[in-house]
């Protein structure tokens, strides 16, 4: 069914509608992505979220994150893995201590852990850079640096 030009005026995302061409976008000097690694400074630009995985059903704290330093670089989409009743000892312990570490390297409190309290909040990452065969290159966090 087609939609006459007064119903799509006002649905606007980031100032593009309908009625906008592509030649109006400025897509002529769009500058590329940079990826860095080694220790970097990184700020969660939104809530933390609990993100459930599709295939094993496990949870873990999704947090998008930018490297302040860098303007241009890509962003970093961070799954942290919370135990899971299914994990051997062994392995919820490793996934508490890094639990416990990211907490600890954003300055927020873990008992109760508030989502909202990732949003905007900085810490220091060691940071490496991947090749990923669905998603491309990728930067990821290695570990976060408690203390830094």
């Amino acid at each position: 069914m087609a939609r006459n030009r007064e119903e799509t005026t006002d649905v606007q995302e980031n100032g593009v509608d309908e009625t906008t061409s592509v030649l109006d976008l400025g897509l002529e000097d769009v500058p590329d992505e940079t990826f860095v690694e080694g220790e970097q400074r990184l700020r969660s630009i939104k809530p933390a979220k609990i993100h459930v995985s599709k295939e094993s059903g496990k949870k873990s704290i999704a947090l998008q994150l930018e490297v302040i330093d860098e303007p241009l670089a890509a962003l970093i989409f961070h799954y942290q893995a919370m135990p899971d009743p299914s994990d051997e000892t062994r392995v919820a312990n490793r996934k508490k201590r890094d639990l416990i570490a990211m907490c600890e390297a954003f300055g927020i409190e873990y008992s109760p852990l508030d989502l909202n309290a990732f949003d905007k909040g900085e810490a220091w990452a060691n940071v490496t850079i991947t090749e990923d065969p669905q998603y491309g290159r990728q930067m990821r966090v290695q570990s976060f640096i408690v203390g830094a």
